[in-house]
């Protein structure tokens, strides 16, 4: 009896410490924050965005982080989770296991893709884009991706890698700054409402 009292004790924690919204979105907004503190060590000129809420023609998208930089335009998607991670680039969803406990989630590339698909339509320019998945807690990857799907480690490597190759002058990375910048001014959109957009299934 004591080992089944146990054993429900711990489920209910790791329920609630894993696969809580609630707690699924402060390790969210952590995990933004350290990444946020690795783009800001990206050496060379660069325009950072965090947290770029966007609303046109009723459409919104939240996309955690823009780097602008002599290699391209870097967006990224950052999660943040327990346990092992599995996924595929096409699949529809990835898997997050820990111990026993199953979570499903929406495939970070293909949301990742829908962000740069938006960006590409307003900023109406050819330049070069980076998709790039970060995992910012220990998680454990098991994941068969072309897009880069690394871990929070290796994400200032991977950038000052890709920025060997100079696809943007300084005078662009200014221009596309001030084209980010215009659609923020323009297009203003609390979390709140995106949160609710997508839930309603407005988006």
């Amino acid at each position: 009896m004591e080992y089944i009292l146990a054993s429900v004790i711990v489920f209910i924690f790791l329920f609630l410490f894993v696969f809580s919204t609630e707690s699924i979105k402060q390790k969210g907004e952590i995990g933004e924050k350290l990444v946020k503190r690795k783009l800001k060590k990206i050496w060379g000129y660069k325009k950072v965005f965090n947290n770029m809420l966007l609303c046109i023609n009723n459409k919104s998208v939240q996309i955690d982080h823009i780097l602008i930089s002599k290699g391209g335009i870097f967006v990224i998607e950052t999660k943040n989770y327990l346990g092992s991670i599995y996924g595929t680039e096409n699949g529809v969803n990835w898997t997050q296991v820990v111990g026993k406990y199953k979570n499903s989630f929406y495939n970070p590339i293909r949301q990742n893709e829908t962000h740069i698909k938006f960006l590409k339509e307003h900023l109406k320019n050819s330049l070069h884009y980076h998709s790039i998945i970060v995992f910012a807690g220990k998680e454990k990857l098991h994941t068969k991706t072309k897009t880069p799907t690394i871990s929070l480690i290796s994400l200032k490597r991977h950038i000052s890698y890709k920025n060997k190759k100079v696809n943007m002058t300084k005078k662009e990375i200014k221009l596309v700054s001030e084209q980010l910048k215009k659609l923020q001014k323009e297009n203003k959109i609390t979390l709140q409402n995106h949160i609710k957009k997508l839930k309603d299934g407005k988006f």
